[in-house]
C-alpha cells in the first residue's frame, strides 16, 4: 500500500504546476542550485521546524522537474536509457520504503520514504551530469550490486516487525526483483552509471552502508 501511495504521489506532483510563490519565490533550478542541505535551512527558517521529509520531497520534485528540463536536449537513446532508470530507480525506492516498515518501527520510516526517492532522483541527476563526487564513488560497483542483491534474498524472518509470512514473502518478492530489473538495466550503460547505481543503492535505507 505504502509503494502505490508514493508512486502516485510521485505522479502527481509531476502533473502539477511549480508555482515559485509556493516555494520561497524560486524556480525549480534555483532550488537545486542552493543544494538540498541549504534548502532544508530555508525551509526550517520559515516554517520553524521540518516535517518528517516534507522539504525533502519538495526539493526532490524541484530536482525531478530541473532533470526532465535537461533531458530536453539529449539524444533520443540516451534520453530513453535515463528515462528508464529513473523509473526502475524509483520503483525500487518504492519496495524498499514498502519493506522499510517491516523491518523498522517509530518514526523513522517516514523519513526515509521521502529521501529513499529524493537518492533515486539525484541518481538520475548524475547519470545526466556523469559527475558524481570523487568521495562516494565505490572500488567495484559489480561488488555493490552483488551485495545488496544478498542482503535482498537473504533477510532473515526474525528480522521484520510483522509476524505474517505472506507479507514478509510478498515484500522481498518484489525488492529483489525491483533489484534486478535496475541492475540489468544499468549494465547496458557506460562504467560511470554503473557508478551511479552503485551509489544509489548505498544511499537506500535497506541497503546503505
Amino acid at each position: 500500500m505504502l509503494s502505490c501511495l508514493v508512486i502516485g504521489s510521485l505522479l502527481l506532483v509531476d502533473q502539477q504546476i511549480w508555482k515559485p510563490s509556493e516555494h520561497l519565490g524560486k524556480s525549480p533550478r534555483q532550488v537545486v542550485t542552493l543544494g538540498v542541505e541549504r534548502w532544508l535551512e530555508l525551509r526550517a527558517e520559515k516554517r520553524g521546524n521540518l516535517h518528517f521529509g516534507e522539504e525533502i520531497d519538495e526539493y526532490a520534485w524541484a530536482l525531478r522537474l530541473d532533470n526532465h528540463q535537461i533531458l530536453k536536449t539529449f539524444s533520443k537513446d540516451r534520453k530513453v536509457w535515463i528515462e528508464k532508470g529513473e523509473k526502475l530507480a524509483h520503483d525500487l525506492a518504492s519496495e524498499c520504503n514498502s519493506i522499510g516498515p517491516l523491518l523498522f518501527s517509530g518514526t523513522r520510516w517516514r523519513t526515509e520514504v521521502y529521501s529513499n526517492h529524493y537518492h533515486a532522483d539525484l541518481a538520475v541527476r548524475r547519470w545526466i551530469s556523469q559527475r558524481p563526487p570523487m568521495s562516494e564513488l565505490v572500488k567495484s560497483p559489480s561488488t555493490t550490486f552483488e551485495r545488496t542483491a544478498k542482503e535482498a534474498k537473504t533477510m532473515s524472518a526474525d528480522e521484520f516487525t510483522t509476524s505474517n509470512p505472506k507479507e514478509v514473502a510478498e515484500a522481498r518478492k518484489g525488492l529483489i526483483k525491483a533489484h534486478q530489473w535496475l541492475v540489468k538495466h544499468t549494465k547496458t550503460g557506460s562504467k560511470m552509471d554503473a557508478q551511479v547505481t552503485a551509489i544509489f543503492l548505498n544511499s537506500l535505507g535497506i541497503f546503505g552502508e
